[in-house]
């Protein structure tokens, strides 16, 4: 008996984790979802979440965090339109608004290279961020800081990406905005692969 209960409750625990890359239904037909990607360059690499930052049309500031998976690939629905650009990343502690909670985890700040990923989002439904790579540089000398570059890229294609991410829109209204999108791409060519 206690085994079964075992299993029952190892089950749930399982999908627990594997649902919270799912994402949740269209709150509003004025709403956004936006998506993209980010890779190691020179070794590895592994965030659980991307944090926006989003800038209203009076110039006020929100920071929303997105769900990201094991191959790069980041989302986030249910945005308000206006501007938005990669502030951070990181892995284990998820961020609250602007700050992040102290304690076992990693964050890389963007810092002036966020304004290379900023993109203005103008009409509801789904919108591509880019795919970008980031790559670890190595201070030189003893006391030499490290820093980074992140830059766009060409490739996961945005149509690539529209195709993972209907695994996870799966019985919502997001599917039909991004099936749109996808029939755009085979209707026009818009892009490759």
């Amino acid at each position: 008996m206690l085994r079964n209960w075992l299993f029952v409750i190892l089950a749930l625990a399982l999908s627990a984790c594997g649902s919270s890359m799912y994402v949740k239904e269209m709150e509003s037909p004025k709403h956004a979802m936006v998506f993209g990607h980010i890779e190691a360059g020179n070794g590895p690499m592994y965030f659980d979440w991307v944090q926006l930052r989003h800038t209203d049309a009076a110039g006020n500031e929100e920071y929303y965090t997105t769900r990201s998976n094991e191959d790069g690939m980041f989302y986030a629905e249910n945005l308000p339109l206006g501007k938005y650009e990669i502030h951070r990343m990181g892995q284990g502690n998820r961020p609250m608004g602007s700050n992040v909670i102290s304690g076992g985890g990693v964050v890389w700040n963007l810092g002036e290279s966020s304004k290379e990923t900023a993109m203005r989002v103008k009409t509801s439904g789904v919108h591509y961020f880019g795919s970008f790579k980031y790559m670890y540089i190595e201070g030189k000398g003893l006391f030499g800081p490290d820093s980074f570059d992140f830059k766009r890229m060409n490739s996961p294609s945005e149509k690539e990406l529209l195709k993972r991410l209907l695994t996870y829109t799966e019985d919502t209204r997001w599917t039909a905005s991004i099936k749109k999108r996808l029939a755009e791409w085979n209707n026009k060519g818009a892009g490759s692969k």
